[in-house]
């Protein structure tokens, strides 16, 4: 399943609504378009913080997805990072 997570395409946007939509929902996010742009403003921060975060992201998407509440743990993973 990690190699299926199109990282490099969630965070700089190029992957389509229907496909993120798809995505984030499977994992358990009720407000997908939400979670797309908080993945993304981290991702925006800088080079290094992009290219960590794709290398992360189909990990960070599990965990966050056995959270009981997978949008409020997003939340929290931005204010930390």
């Amino acid at each position: 399943m990690y190699e299926t997570i199109p990282a490099g395409k969630l965070l700089d946007g190029s992957l389509s609504d229907s496909s993120a939509q798809i995505l984030l929902s499977s994992l358990g996010f009720h407000d997908w378009k939400t979670a797309q742009r908080h993945l993304q403003h981290i991702a925006a921060r800088s080079k290094q913080a992009s290219e960590s975060l794709a290398k992360l992201l189909p990990y960070l998407l599990i965990t966050l997805s056995a959270c009981a509440d997978p949008d409020q743990a997003l939340i929290n993973f931005e204010r930390f990072s």
